[in-house]
Formats: C-alpha cells, sequence, structure tokens
C-alpha cells in the first residue's frame, strides 16, 4: 500500500508542543520537525488501524534519531507495536546501547541490518523514506512476498523521480507493486499565497479515479479531470493549467 498526504498534514493526536506551522521556510529547523510529526501522526493512525496485532507492527523511520523521537512521543500512550527503527545504522556506540531493548509502552528500539526487517513483522510501516531507504524496501519487498504488508507512508516517489534521486524504473517497481490507497497533493506548491492556481490538488481514494481538482469556498471541490491511470504532480499541474482552474468568481462555479 502507499498512502500519501501533504507535508504538514495534522490529525492533532500529539497533545505536546505547538500547531503545525506551515509558514517556516522549507530546510528549517521547524519546518522539518513539522513534517516528522506530521508523518508520526499518519504512522500513529495505522498503528490504531491495525490496532488488534499492533504487537505484529514494525514502523521503520528514515533515521535513529527520527525513531527514538517517536518512541519518546510515544512512550506514555497505550499501544505497544513489536518494532520502532531507523533505516539508517546508527553510530557503533548508539548500537551497543539498543542491543538488548527492554519491550515498552509506545515500541522497543532496535537495530535492524539494512535490507532486513525485525523478527515477528507482519505489518511494516515505512515512514516517510528517502531514496535510500526506498531501495531497501525494494529488497524486502522482494525478498518477502506476500509474507508481510509494507506500507509506504508519505514516500513522495513522484517528487522523487522529479528530484532526480529514483530512477523511471524504480519508480515504476514501485507504482506496479504498491496500490497508492490514499493520495492527496497541493499542486503548484511554492508559488506563494497568491497563485491563482492556490487550493489546486491532485487525490486519490481507491479504488476510485485519479482527480484533479480545486477546492472552492462553497460546496464540494470542483473536479476538473479523471484519469483511471495515476497521474505525475507534473501531469496534474498541466490539466490544471490547460483547463484554467485558478482563482476568480468564476472559479467557485
Amino acid at each position: 500500500m502507499d498512502v500519501e498526504l501533504p507535508k504538514y498534514a495534522i490529525f492533532g493526536i500529539e497533545k505536546q508542543g505547538s500547531k503545525i506551522d506551515d509558514e517556516s521556510p522549507a530546510g528549517s529547523k521547524r519546518s522539518d520537525a513539522n513534517m516528522r510529526r506530521s508523518s508520526r501522526e499518519l504512522a500513529r493512525v495505522f498503528i490504531e488501524l491495525w490496532g488488534q496485532i499492533e504487537d505484529a507492527i514494525s514502523v521503520a523511520f528514515p533515521t535513529d534519531e527520527e525513531a527514538q523521537e517517536a518512541i519518546e512521543v510515544w512512550k506514555d500512550e497505550d499501544f505497544r507495536v513489536n518494532a520502532v527503527y531507523g533505516m539508517t545504522r546508527p553510530r557503533r556506540a548508539d548500537r551497543r546501547k539498543q542491543a538488548k531493548g527492554k519491550k515498552e509502552r509506545g515500541g522497543t528500539s532496535m537495530v535492524v541490518p539494512p535490507g532486513e526487517i525485525p523478527e515477528d513483522t507482519e505489518v511494516l510501516l515505512v515512514v516517510s523514506p528517502g531514496a535510500a531507504e526506498l531501495r531497501q524496501v525494494e529488497k524486502i519487498s522482494r525478498s518477502r512476498g506476500l509474507e508481510t504488508m509494507i506500507i509506504l507512508l508519505n514516500a513522495r516517489l513522484d517528487d522523487k523521480v522529479s528530484e532526480g534521486q529514483l530512477t523511471a524504473d524504480e519508480l515504476e517497481y514501485f507504482r506496479s507493486t504498491f496500490t497508492p490507497i490514499f493520495n492527496l497533493k497541493f499542486l503548484f506548491e511554492g508559488k506563494g499565497k497568491d497563485s491563482k492556481f492556490n487550493d489546486c490538488v491532485l487525490f486519490r481514494t481507491y479504488p476510485d479515479d485519479w482527480q484533479v481538482a480545486k477546492y472552492r469556498p462553497i460546496g464540494p471541490a470542483k473536479v476538473v479531470h479523471r484519469s483511471a491511470s495515476e497521474l505525475s504532480r507534473r501531469e496534474a499541474e498541466a490539466i490544471a493549467e490547460r483547463e484554467g482552474v485558478g482563482k476568480g468568481l468564476l472559479s467557485i462555479f
């Protein structure tokens, strides 16, 4: 499965800290913390959804630092997953500290060799993976087959291809192997608040079509295009421009 939400989507699950602030400059410490929290909360949603088998769920973050952050946030919660770990191998000193993990609320920290997963994992949640982590996921997927359900959370595959982090062949593997069950992307990101394409989105809920739409102040979103096959961000933006989806009085009808 593949699930993608906007970078600063907030569920209000984590009570500590301030609310998500999407005004912080990209790459700033606050912006990065916002995105980590957003993806961490999405992982928490899936833990709750699969609560009956929570002890068979493992949660993989890109780095050990992010995994430790999740364990700290979740330590007082009333659930316990199989494992929480970083896909990037930690330093040797950190590995020694983690080698004998004790199961506590939230999850057990452990060291997992690259390309492998913890024992007793039936569901693997892969949170915000980078290109290197996605290549590990491909190795795991090919070796485990249908033994383990792998769910990508905010992998942002299309963006990684456009940025040159993944090849077209790698994208094709993930598209043919992982089914997008919920996908919501804001289009024309970085255009600024005054962009005429504000509130244009590409979204899909399984098993419906992919849709390019614009949210309106009154009534449901205005859908301007539907596609049975997956659309990239660039394709969706080209469709929005072609259909004249923009600001102004006519755009709300």
